[in-house]
């Protein structure tokens, strides 16, 4: 049978093009993983149809010539190695645009953290056993490193094992039949009764004292509309319709190190039509007028950001940093005992909503940004709370009862 040298492929929809991309991944003759990459027009089916031509072309083009011009497998090296040649892959595909600018380095810096540091880099690449891998992991926790962290370096060594078995490097990988590590679910920290009060006397305090401070509008803005912390300080003002009652999350700033870079939000669903409310209306309004006098304009200009400086964006890690010492400074402790941090905002209005039942999960799950109803619900339901289960179940019977008792 006759060898494909581009094995890897996969074809997708590329939303700034508005069309079908086709991507076909081979090994160049220095054994590193690189890709062609084509667009196909913005059918379905006839790209479907070009790409696989498109392939068996480049294969039969390729099976011409010495395979060792196209495609060279790799030599024997150590896991380090071919690590850094996934990173350059990974290079490639968030130039691409596959992948966050963000979510790179995150995944940058996790494996020069743990993996490249550890024993686990100089064992050679093919001869990595399961049981290098549990020792990685055990190493790890014994410096304390919990498995929230452990998690994400051991995703990268996984994936990067079976790409190279669906592309014929390896025949197999040590990775399977293993569990990935198991993260432990930290309960949300939101603020209670008591808490919320508190600090809405603190952020209203703060705002009587300097109106329209673009810091305190970032914390209203967290609590009254759940938006993330990268979302607010995305936000312009074209996004803002204080008339019509409504905040259009259409961007947000990823994070690269201390700098910053607008971005499209978290997924799809994270596009959004968020309704103000009156306790959010007003701060607008007066942070719209303080930006109109500052810069001595009618308007804002639409591009400027709400809680930044004209065209400069706030980071979210110093909004988050910020609302951090506001706690800290006023003792202001979450449900579980720790400060409440400014996603713990976000956190409070979901599960109000949540346990209060003044708003259906589905529009709550809308107004949130989640990709689905269950993640709302698993997330912010508060099953451990044993009052509500009882409300709940007597909620069941008194339905149930009433459907018994009834003569239809």
């Amino acid at each position: 049978m006759a060898r494909d040298y581009f094995k890897g492929s996969k074809l997708y929809w590329r939303e700034n093009r508005k069309q079908w991309q086709g991507i076909l991944y081979y090994t160049d003759e220095s054994g590193k993983q690189k890709q062609k990459s084509k667009l196909f027009g913005s059918k379905k089916r006839s790209a479907q149809q070009a790409f696989e031509e498109w392939k068996a072309e480049l294969n039969r083009k390729a099976r011409l010539v010495a395979p060792k011009e196209l495609i060279k497998e790799p030599k024997d090296k150590t896991v380090g190695d071919r690590v850094q040649e996934h990173l350059a892959y990974l290079e490639t595909e968030a130039a691409n645009g596959n992948i966050e600018l963000s979510t790179l380095a995150a995944k940058r810096q996790q494996t020069e953290l743990y993996i490249l540091k550890e024993p686990i880099a100089q064992i050679p690449y093919k001869k990595l056993s399961k049981e290098d891998i549990l020792d990685w992991e055990e190493g790890l926790r014994a410096r304390g490193i919990k498995n929230n962290t452990i998690v994400n370096p051991y995703s990268i060594m996984r994936r990067m094992y079976n790409l190279d078995m669906e592309h014929g490097r390896i025949e197999d990988t040590p990775f399977r039949f293993l569990h990935s590590p198991k993260a432990e679910k930290r309960n949300v920290n939101y603020a209670t009764d008591a808490t919320l009060r508190k600090l809405v006397q603190i952020l209203d305090r703060q705002w009587k004292e300097d109106k329209g401070n673009p810091d305190t509008l970032c914390y209203y803005l967290a609590l009254y509309t759940g938006m993330r912390s990268e979302e607010i300080c995305g936000l312009t003002w074209k996004d803002v319709h204080i008339p019509q009652g409504i905040i259009e999350v259409t961007q947000a700033i990823g994070r690269i190190g201390n700098k910053g870079y607008v971005k499209p939000p978290k997924n799809e669903t994270s596009r959004r039509r968020i309704p103000i409310i009156p306790e959010l209306a007003e701060p607008l309004r007066v942070r719209k007028k303080r930006v109109c006098w500052e810069n001595d304009v009618e308007e804002p200009n639409p591009n400027w950001f709400v809680t930044g400086d004209r065209e400069t964006f706030k980071l979210p890690q110093y909004a988050t940093q910020n609302f951090g010492r506001v706690c800290r400074r006023n003792n202001v402790i979450g449900s579980e005992g720790r400060y409440l941090t400014l996603h713990g905002l976000r956190d409070t209005l979901a599960t109000v909503g949540v346990q209060e039942r003044t708003i259906d999960i589905k529009s709550l799950s809308a107004i949130l940004g989640h990709s689905n109803t269950a993640m709302t619900l698993n997330t912010y339901a508060g099953f451990g709370d044993n009052a509500m289960r009882e409300a709940g179940m007597r909620g069941i019977g008194d339905a149930l009862r009433r459907k018994v008792e009834s003569d239809d």
